[in-house]
């Protein structure tokens, strides 16, 4: 299946996932406009296997929120732009999300990942490249002590990996390929 979907509204997803579990297969989606292609919100359990998600113009490609618990297989997050909008990353994850990723890619977007506040993260056999401004940002709220949660196993990094100097509060990394703008290449 493939959409093409556009929204006038900059505050409103294109999808929005509540409850669930929902398992979505091979299905392409295109958005040009609002905060995200998909927005997984309200404990929502989201199954992405084998899709590709684009936009522009947008704040977020997939935007994982309140609770949501999503897992990405074999699944594609590429060319997410934003002209007008001070945020842009290919997948948020925010608040209390979690976020499990295997063989899935993330390539060629403003940020790849976005984490905040208690967000889990887990990256396994994925591919980060390309992405202009930083394969990671981590957003930390002044008012409450984050504890998000990056790990990233078995994958490939390319190009600047953090946007700021702001890190998650636990990080761990293993078997993982960096390689920096300057072609140099670190293996952990």
């Amino acid at each position: 299946m493939s959409l093409d979907l556009k929204t006038t509204a900059t505050e409103d997803s294109t999808l929005t996932f509540g409850s669930g579990p929902w398992m979505i297969r091979s299905c392409s989606i295109r958005c040009v406009g609002g905060r995200a292609a998909a927005s997984f919100v309200n404990e929502s359990g989201v199954h992405l296997v084998g899709c590709k998600i684009t936009s522009k113009e947008c704040s977020y490609g997939i935007e994982c929120k309140e609770k949501s618990q999503v897992s990405m297989e074999e699944t594609q997050v590429v060319a997410c732009s934003a002209q007008t909008q001070t945020e842009c990353a290919a997948v948020g994850v925010l608040g209390t999300a979690a976020l499990r990723a295997e063989k899935s890619e993330i390539s060629n977007n403003c940020v790849g990942l976005v984490i905040s506040d208690d967000s889990d993260v887990k990256l396994l056999g994925c591919k980060l490249e390309n992405n202009s401004e930083g394969a990671f940002q981590v957003i930390k709220n002044e008012d409450k002590q984050s504890k998000t949660r990056l790990r990233i196993a078995s994958s490939k990094v390319t190009g600047s990996p953090w946007r700021t100097k702001v890190r998650p509060h636990h990080f761990s990394e293993r078997k993982t390929v960096w390689i920096d703008s300057q072609g140099f290449r670190r293996v952990s």
